[in-house]
């Protein structure tokens, strides 16, 4: 690294301060009022006390059962769990609409809901040309993301669905700011073979995407400190470490992006911070194999695309007799 590389890398740590957050939190609120029921039943999921699949609240089971009753929230989150949680989806017929989401913790149903709630208003906000391009590497990378959190247990699925689509929800709020200035940063990218340039993005907008995607996590219901954490950790993943140690979560981040990184690129990442998260050996075998489909660049499916139209008695069997009930 070059001297001015390295002044340059300081006066960018140093301009993390009140003006960059107040801006980041201005871009934010680019994305509206978020629904109070979503919020709420976010903020609930993810502080619940018990962490264990299927264990829900009276109140929140009574609130899921109000959003599952739309065919648009049904989809996505019963793909979710046949890309998830396949052997948990395993009977033959669902009678009750809260199986769909029962294969789910608590935290990692919270994930699913507020990642599609923020996927879905970016893409209603957005210029369709321009969000084509977020949402199909949003999806290659949600895809690859998810295995190596489910796999790497002290990384998990919950941190990971969050953290693979927070990153292209902030930057498009720049999107929806501007669609021109937003393409011209998405092109330079793409010329200079970069996968974030946070010195650009301080230059144009005054703060950077990892401040932006902090302030809508703890607008849409998760804990501050979750936000707090996936911000550390993405700034540290791209060189710019706010601390001199880190927590847990945040290495949870850190790791998760170097096995992404390593994975898309097909490279081998040395930089594995902590043994904790390394992906147990007799879990590499597994991982290959789920991602091979994933790897493939035309491949753009998953959960998060899926809408009521995909609910037919061919792609979902599963739900013929809730289909018949309605």
């Amino acid at each position: 690294m070059t001297e001015e590389e390295d002044k340059n890398k300081e006066e960018r740590k140093l301009a993390f301060n009140d003006e960059s957050w107040r801006i980041a939190q201005d871009y934010a609120k680019l994305y509206g009022d978020f629904a109070n029921i979503f919020t709420a039943l976010i903020r609930q999921l993810n502080n619940s006390p018990i962490q264990e699949a299927g264990k829900f609240s009276q109140s929140v089971t009574w609130q899921l059962r109000r959003i599952l009753k739309s065919e648009a929230c049904q989809a996505p989150i019963f793909f979710a769990g046949k890309q998830f949680r396949a052997d948990l989806l395993e009977q033959d017929e669902i009678d009750d609409v809260l199986d769909v989401a029962r294969v789910f913790t608590p935290m990692e149903l919270a994930a699913i809901l507020g990642s599609l709630y923020l996927i879905r208003r970016a893409k209603k906000l957005s210029a369709e040309s321009e969000f084509e391009f977020i949402e199909n590497d949003l999806a290659r990378r949600a895809n690859i993301a998810t295995v190596i959190g489910d796999l790497v247990p002290n990384i998990g699925l919950g941190l990971a669905i969050v953290v693979a689509s927070i990153k292209h929800v902030a930057m498009g709020a720049y999107l929806i700011d501007d669609a021109k200035v937003f393409s011209s940063y998405r092109k330079y990218l793409k010329t200079t073979n970069k996968e974030v340039d946070l010195d650009y993005e301080y230059r144009q907008w005054g703060c950077t995407h990892p401040e932006i995607a902090s302030k809508l996590l703890v607008i849409i219901g998760f804990s501050a400190e979750l936000a707090n954490s996936i911000k550390n950790g993405l700034l540290l993943y791209y060189g710019y470490p706010q601390n001199i140690e880190h927590s847990k979560k945040e290495l949870a981040v850190y790791n998760l992006e170097l096995k992404l990184k390593e994975t898309i690129n097909r490279e081998a990442i040395t930089e594995i911070s902590d043994p904790n998260f390394i992906m147990p050996m007799e879990n590499e075998k597994i991982f290959q194999t789920r991602v091979e489909k994933f790897l493939d660049e035309n491949y753009t499916d998953s959960w998060f695309k899926k809408v009521s139209r995909d609910m037919d008695s061919d792609s979902a069997p599963e739900m013929n007799n809730l289909r018949e009930q309605s």
